[in-house]
Parts: C-alpha cells; sequence; structure tokens
C-alpha cells in the first residue's frame, strides 16, 4: 500500500489522538488507533504495525527508566506465555484478513466491546500475590490478543490490578511486557503477511513526536477535567467506535 502524504497525515492524526485517549484516562491507545486506521483503509495487519512502532520508544523508554521495579524473572515467564499466545494470535489474523475486510472491522469492533465490558465489570480485589498458573493465562491472553488485533493490554492491566502494587511497580510491569512483546509481534506480522509490515513499524515509530504531543494534550485534559468525567467520555466514544466497527459493516 503506497502512502501519499495525505496518508501519512491522516496516520499521524490517528496515532497522536490515540496517544491523548492513552493519556487522559489510562488506557486506549490501540482501541481507538487500529480501528480508525482500519477504517481509513489500512490492512489490518499494517494498522497493527503503526501502533506497535508508535509505542515501542515509550515502553522501551519507560522500561528503562522503571528498570529497578521490573520483577524480570516474573516478567520473562509471561513473556513466554506472550510468545505462545501471539503466534496462536497471527494464526487468527490471518483467517480473519482472509474473509473480508467487512469480517475484520466487526471483529475490531467486538474485541473493543469485549475490552470496554471487562473495564467497567471486572474489579479484581488487589492481593499480595496470585497463584502462578494466572501469569500463563495472562500472558497467554495478551499474545493472542496482540497478536490477532493488536490489543494485548487489557489481560495485562487485569493481573496488575489484582495485585497491591505500587505505581511505579505497575507502570513497569506493563510496560516491560510490551516492549518485550513487540518484537516478538513485529517479527511474526512480518514472517505471516511480508516484510512491508516493518516499514509501517518504522513509520510508526517515526511518529514519536506526534505521539508525545498526544501524550500532552492527554495530560492537560486530565487538568482541566475530572477524572471521573474524562472516564466517562472516554469510555462513551470508546463505545461508539466500537458499536460503529461491529454495526456498521451490515448497514
Amino acid at each position: 500500500m503506497a502512502l501519499t502524504l495525505a496518508d501519512v497525515a491522516a496516520v499521524a492524526a490517528v496515532l497522536g489522538f490515540g496517544a491523548m485517549t492513552q493519556s487522559a484516562i489510562g488506557f486506549g491507545m490501540g482501541m481507538v488507533s487500529i480501528p480508525l486506521l482500519v477504517w481509513l483503509g489500512h490492512p489490518l495487519p499494517h494498522a497493527v504495525a503503526l501502533v506497535l512502532g508508535a509505542g515501542v520508544f515509550q515502553t522501551s523508554y519507560g522500561t528503562w527508566l522503571l528498570r529497578r521495579h521490573v520483577r524480570w524473572r516474573r516478567a520473562f515467564v509471561i513473556a513466554a506465555f506472550q510468545l505462545v499466545g501471539v503466534v496462536a494470535g497471527v494464526a487468527g489474523m490471518a483467517m480473519l484478513v482472509g474473509i473480508s475486510e467487512a469480517t475484520v472491522k466487526q471483529g475490531l469492533g467486538a474485541m473493543v466491546l469485549l475490552a470496554l465490558v471487562a473495564q467497567v465489570a471486572l474489579r479484581p480485589t488487589p492481593r499480595e500475590r496470585l497463584a502462578p498458573p494466572w501469569m500463563g493465562v495472562a500472558g497467554a491472553l495478551a499474545g493472542f490478543g496482540a497478536g490477532l488485533v493488536g490489543m494485548g493490554g487489557p489481560p495485562l492491566v487485569f493481573y496488575a490490578l489484582a495485585h497491591r502494587w505500587e505505581r511505579d511497580v505497575t507502570r513497569a510491569f506493563l510496560w516491560s511486557q510490551f516492549a518485550l512483546a513487540t518484537p516478538v509481534v513485529a517479527t511474526l506480522l512480518a514472517f505471516e503477511f511480508g516484510a512491508n509490515v516493518l516499514l509501517f513499524v518504522a513509520l510508526g515509530a517515526a511518529m514519536v513526536p506526534v505521539v508525545i504531543l498526544g501524550v500532552r494534550a492527554g495530560l492537560f485534559l486530565t487538568r482541566a477535567w475530572s477524572p471521573e468525567g474524562l472516564r466517562r467520555a472516554g469510555l462513551a466514544m470508546l463505545f461508539a467506535l466500537a458499536s460503529t466497527s461491529l454495526v456498521g459493516p451490515l448497514l
């Protein structure tokens, strides 16, 4: 897919908007950016690659800054389960893409709605530690979501929220998991869909200045608007986007 200057500008706008959403309400980069990029005409593998590239600097740099808070043994164990999930997820993406563009949009809408329902309905009780099998569950589900539609965050977020961790420990865990998973997802996408996927990863990485602006805009919103108001507005926007992706192709 050859990109014009207008295409690049649209990609930048979407990634900046996704980063602003993530910064303002704490989640939503992939849930906002990937459906919008697909609606703009980008194949799902390329949309996921763009978001991977856009996030790699933030997650890698954040992991380095908070490296003393990372429990590396646990991080690598969960990352290993992510690898297994990513393999299955990318295989699922190949099947999804092979059906039709409308099916891709509906699949994205369904995944976003599922994540939103989980965000609202699931409130894990924090505890000092979870049974070891939960590492495998969180990692495998996160990897599958990342490989299928580029949305692997929710299972990891729920795993983190189920612990009594300080904020920096939680952020270090999430950033380290995303940083470890990104090369695996990008490599498997390139293997399955062609090496040009890596060009879209690079283009996403080149959008880091736009992502930083989006993050700053989101932080400004958090100062100008109440956290609960922002969360409600963000959830409503994501619900509308997911519903459009799910029902739009039928209309």
